[in-house]
């Protein structure tokens, strides 16, 4: 596993622990799953244009 470090302000930092606990998940839990959602979600958005520039310019055009 590799850290990540990120520095927020004492507002957020106890907003988020807040919200992870009201949701029943650790701050720690939450933000992994938060970070692989987004991870994923930017994997998908780049695979569809990946998709849309190899696509046939004749097809891009109408």
């Amino acid at each position: 596993l590799k850290e990540i470090r990120v520095r927020v302000s004492d507002e957020t930092h106890r907003w988020f622990h807040a919200l992870a606990q009201a949701d029943g998940e650790t701050g720690e839990a939450r933000l992994r799953r938060l970070i692989a959602a987004d991870v994923d979600r930017e994997m998908q958005r780049h695979k569809a244009l990946s998709n849309i520039l190899a696509a046939p310019q004749a097809r891009l055009v109408p």
